[in-house]
């Protein structure tokens, strides 16, 4: 015995099942068509999903910035280590900036004191670890 509604509403909840994780990967409060470059020391490489974040401290004036960067599977999977970011490593990180003028972005790449920069840009536009 065929009943549409109970097909119909299985093929609804099916296709609602990817909604609530194509909404949260809005790029909306970062302005992409800037650039903001913060030179500091690494505070803390929170290593978490569903996206890490990288704090620095300005060495200009001290101040802590946030920024948000690739979930670790993503991560790992561009060579990028918990270990990557030390706490009291010399980093400069090239970001979108937050919309709202906040200390914070989305990590472009980081160069690191070796001169080694980490390309983290979202949706695949980095290649990871390069010399």
């Amino acid at each position: 015995m065929f009943k549409p509604i109970f097909f119909l509403s299985g093929v609804v909840a099916l296709l609602t099942v990817g909604l609530p994780a194509g909404a949260h990967h809005s790029h909306a409060m970062f302005d992409t068509s800037k650039r903001v470059t913060v030179t500091g020391t690494v505070e803390k490489f929170e290593f978490t999903n569903p996206h890490s974040w990288l704090r620095v401290n300005n060495s200009s004036d001290g101040a802590l910035w946030s920024f948000e960067t690739l979930s670790p599977s993503q991560l790992v999977r561009m060579g990028v280590k918990v270990s990557s970011f030390a706490p009291g490593s010399k980093v400069v990180v090239q970001a979108a900036p937050l919309r709202d003028g906040r200390n914070g972005g989305q990590i472009i790449n980081v160069t690191r004191a070796d001169g080694s920069v980490v390309a983290l840009a979202p949706e695949g536009g980095g290649p990871g670890p390069t010399q």
